[in-house]
């Protein structure tokens, strides 16, 4: 198995103008490599026991299914990825059985959403958020 890649966050959003958005805010403020796709397919294809991520941020409905998909071959696999949702979903039993698959965090999309990614990534990369913002704050975000 490989060494876990501290700076490695996938992002899998079937809306590619959304995944842009969110790539974009996390490269500018927590200087990460990032990558990106658009499908669950995609993301399976690419990721095994030598090639994966620190952190998944997913999308929960996809065009070809849902979430539930990568979880299950994570969890196959026993990869140590740090997996946030970022869902329009207001379920509480698929959030709560998000949980129970093992996800760190549910991200609910909205106006405000940058500002909870932003809290999850800074609790899962504090090293970053030191060297780039030495003040330890959310440095870019705001709610105005």
């Amino acid at each position: 198995m490989r060494a876990e890649r501290q700076d490695d966050i996938w992002i899998v959003e079937d809306n590619p103008m959304y995944a842009k958005t969110v790539e974009q805010g996390i490269i500018n403020r927590f200087q990460c490599k990032t990558q990106t796709f658009h499908s669950i397919g995609k993301l399976i294809s690419n990721i095994d026991e030598s090639n994966y991520p620190r952190i998944l941020i997913l999308d929960y409905w996809m065009e070809k299914g849902t979430a539930d998909r990568i979880l299950a071959y994570i969890n196959l696999l026993d990869l140590p990825i740090k997996t946030l949702i970022l869902s329009g979903e207001t379920d509480k039993e698929i959030i709560e059985h998000l949980f129970n698959q093992g996800i760190f965090d549910y991200v609910q999309k909205g106006d405000d959403e940058h500002i909870d990614i932003a809290i999850s990534l800074k609790t899962l990369l504090p090293e970053h958020l030191t060297q780039y913002y030495p003040s330890n704050r959310l440095s870019g975000f705001s709610h105005s």
